[in-house]
């Protein structure tokens, strides 16, 4: 029922025509059509008009302060750090950078009042002295508790305090402009300390940089020489007098236990007020604020002013110009730079945060030719101390050695020079922190040192092996003395265990370098010498000139045709209980062995005693390290004495042996009673390297068992004493194992009938056992090792059980 719509006019129709006829589908697309460029136009009038009503805001509650020239100092700070902070909160615009402007100009205004007043302070108490110290330590202390209790400050205390919270301020400002004046690089300056530093920059420069008209004196320029000499003692007793007057304090601990904790406090106090934002602020939540990281490191802020300090005084007098070519005074500066750069560098907290650079590396290291020049000196005076502390001597023949030495000094002198010029020298490379220089150090000092020293080494044991082989008679023999003998084996550990202590000394560096290459081949060097003095004992000494060559050829013919009367082969031997003698040719050698074993015992315990003392005066040396080296320095004892003592045990083991499991073939065959023979002397040999052993073996066979404790890994003649033990077991327990042993792999063969009949040696010793039957069934295998370990056989191998049954007659 609702009427028509009216009739459009006949000029809207025409418009509409016209629309539609000059406007394309594409000409509609929403990318043509951009309003971001507006709306940023707008945002930034907004944000123009939030800084303006924050400024007109904070001018109305300041008297106009801004608007006058009414400069009363403290309105002036508290409307500076107000404009400060509302500047601080709003991104950069053209009113931004006016008002900018206008706070630099204030900070700069300030900031002069502020120094003008502190050197005023610190000029009328004396500063840097003592006394003027502790006037500055009540100051900050006073400060430092009114900022706890969140109370205002004056006087001196408070101009302190303005100027730290001012210039914090003025960097979190300065961090967050990109003003056209601004582009400037970045640096942080704490104007306290720079203020602070300034009393002692003025007094040096009195006391060591002459005057104009004091520039020709002679005695100035003799003087100059000293002058690393006379600064470094200076700024010494500036930092830390000996003698500081009544009621004093030193400098160090003003800066340690005053201003630190004062710039501290200041800091985070003015950092937690910036952190919140302005009433009128609209923007996001900014995060906390954090001040720049000098004002939280007082200590090495100063410490690295120290260093500037003396880069500018030798710069300045040119003295390193002038005594290039002096290799004298060159040598004395670079050891009074190492050792103020540690003095300094001791004063610092390890994990400091700012970095100090070390005076090696601003004069030596980054001139080229003073750094080679100290690389050669270096070399050549660690050299000088090696060679004058080498340990062979052309008098005589003879090696100078002290059987009692390493009571107290473990190694040789050699060796001790050796170790403590490397930690001399590693110190000295650590002087540089520029990681090229050091490697530059190690590859044309420490590596070419421990060449010299390695050939020192070859030469010394070159020197006590001749010494040891050689052919002196004594009486009616060619072997060495007792005291010979023990002299030359004491200079053995000396160079093994000095050789070691010198492989753990370059071992101490965490990555992986030249050093760490040549403290494996001084490993290898040890286990080398080892091997050496061994051999040349048991092949030179035992086998040609203490008969046991001859003993070991003639313990086949006793094990296969011994006739039960012991100690019938010529000679005569020890008794022993139980009528067994020591086979008389087998004596000699066993009286020698036992000389060196009870020798390196005896080294041992010494060592053991003479360590204690010197572990706990090296457990402050190492503080702090990862890896703790005293277990290597302990080790000491186990690559010196104990090496030989265990290099010795594990070559006489090896040539009895070669008897026990017939390496040569030469017992084919051998008998229950010579074997009792054989495992006697086995016995009495272990027994001097402290192997527990009971021996119940008696002449009439009525013994025949064998009782010791069970060895450990560690333990000597483990494989011998088994091999001994399973050829002297007594016939009817013998008989029963190879039974029981031949029934594993045939469980219903007769030993007895299956014997062939036309094999003597076979009939005598039963059916032949292959290990091959044991081994092709693994069950089996393990059957038989078990019933091997029951028999108390811990280290003989199954293999080796089988050749001496197969051996032995019944």
């Amino acid at each position: 029922n609702q009427p028509p719509p009216p009739s459009s006019s006949p000029l809207k129709q025409n418009l509409e025509n016209d629309l539609e006829n000059n406007i394309h589908p594409e000409q509609m697309n929403p990318e043509k059509i951009n309003l971001l460029p507006s709306l940023q136009e707008l945002q930034t009038n907004l944000q123009s008009l939030s800084l303006a009503h924050d400024y007109l805001t904070l001018s109305s509650t300041s008297n106009d302060l801004f608007l006058t020239n009414n400069y009363e100092l403290q309105k002036l700070i508290h409307s500076q750090r107000s404009l400060g902070h509302v500047l601080l909160y709003h991104p950069p615009s053209p009113l931004h950078s006016s008002l900018y402007q206008r706070y630099n100009d204030l900070y700069d205004y300030t900031k002069s009042y502020g120094i003008l007043e502190l050197r005023s302070f610190l000029k009328q108490s004396h500063y840097p002295t003592t006394t003027g110290c502790q006037a500055l330590g009540e100051v900050l202390f006073n400060v430092f508790r009114e900022i706890k209790e969140n109370k205002s400050s004056d006087g001196i205390g408070g101009i302190l305090r303005d100027m730290v919270e001012l210039q914090v301020l003025h960097d979190l400002l300065h961090e967050q402009s990109n003003h056209e004046w601004e582009k400037e690089q970045k640096t942080h300056r704490v104007l306290v300390l720079d203020e602070l530093v300034r009393p002692l920059v003025e007094r040096v420069r009195f006391h060591f940089l002459p005057a104009q008209d004091d520039q020709k004196e002679e005695g100035l320029s003799q003087k100059l020489d000293k002058l690393p000499q006379y600064l470094f003692a200076y700024l010494r007793d500036v930092l830390q007098p000996k003698e500081m007057e009544s009621g004093g304090m030193a400098l160090y601990d003003l800066f340690q236990n005053c201003i630190s904790p004062f710039l501290h406090l200041a800091t985070r106090s003015m950092c937690d007020e910036l952190s919140i934002s302005p009433p009128s602020f609209c923007g996001e939540k900014q995060q906390r604020l954090n001040a720049p990281l000098e004002y939280q490191q007082a200590l090495p802020y100063f410490v690295r002013e120290v260093v500037y300090l003396c880069r500018y005084m030798f710069r300045t007098r040119k003295f390193f110009s002038s005594y290039k070519h002096n290799a004298i005074v060159m040598c004395a500066t670079v050891e009074q730079l190492m050792r103020f750069d540690s003095y300094l560098h001791s004063l610092i907290r390890k994990d400091a945060i700012i970095g100090v650079p070390k005076l090696m590396d601003v004069f030596v290291t980054s001139n080229a030719t003073l750094f080679q020049q100290w690389l050669k000196m270096e070399y050549n005076y660690a050299a000088s101390l090696l060679e004058s502390a080498s340990s062979v001597t052309q008098d005589d023949g003879e090696y100078n050695i002290n059987p009692t030495s390493l009571s107290t000094s473990f190694m040789s002198p050699t060796s001790e020079v050796f170790v403590a010029t490397i930690q001399s020298l590693r110190a000295k490379m650590k002087t540089t922190s520029n990681p090229s220089c050091q490697k530059e150090f190690i590859a044309k000092v420490m590596v070419p040192l421990c060449t010299s020293y390695m050939d020192v080494l070859h030469e010394t044991a070159s020197s006590l092996r001749t010494i040891l082989i050689a052919k002196r008679r004594v009486g009616s023999t060619t072997i060495p003395s007792d005291v010979d003998l023990q002299k030359n084996v004491v200079g053995w550990m000396e160079v093994i265990a000095g050789t070691h202590a010198a492989a753990v000394a370059l071992f101490q560096e965490k990555e992986e370098n030249d050093l760490h290459r040549v403290a494996r081949s001084f490993t290898r060097l040890c286990n080398a010498m080892v091997d050496e003095c061994t051999s040349s004992i048991v092949e030179t000494i035992l086998m040609e000139r203490a008969k046991l060559a001859g003993y070991l050829m003639r313990c086949p013919f006793v094990l296969s045709s011994y006739d039960g009367h012991f100690g019938s082969s010529g000679g005569e031997g020890e008794e022993e209980e139980g009528g067994i003698i020591i086979s008389p040719d087998f004596i000699e050698s066993i009286q020698l062995v036992g000389i060196v074993v009870r020798l390196c015992d005896d080294v041992s315990e010494q060592m053991k005693v003479g360590m204690d003392d010197t572990v706990e005066k090296e457990t402050d040396m190492y503080q702090g390290q990862q890896q703790h080296p005293h277990p290597h320095v302990l080790n000491l004892i186990q690559v010196g004495p104990q090496a030989i003592k265990s290099s010795l045990a594990k070559r006489l083991e090896e040539k009895m042996l070669e008897v026990a499991l017939d390496v040569q073939g030469m017992t084919p065959e051998f008998g229950w009673r010579g074997a009792q023979q054989f495992h006697f002397d086995c016995m009495e040999l272990a027994s001097l390297f402290g192997v527990s052993t009971t021996t119940t073996i008696s002449s009439n066979g009525g013994g025949g068992g064998v009782k010791r404790s069970c060895l450990k890994e560690k333990d000597y003649f483990g494989c011998l004493l088994d091999a001994a033990s399973l050829m002297a077991m007594k016939p009817e327990k013998f008989a029963s194992l190879k039974e029981v042993l031949y029934k594993l792999v045939h469980p219903g063969g007769d030993m007895t009938t299956m014997a062939k009949e036309d094999d003597d040696n076979l009939q005598r010793q039963g059916l032949i056992l292959h290990y091959d039957d044991f081994h092709a069934d693994g069950t089996i295998m393990n059957e038989a090792q078990s019933m091997l370990l029951a028999k108390g056989l811990v280290y003989l191998d199954l293999d080796d059980a089988i050749s001496i049954m197969n051996r032995r007659g019944l």
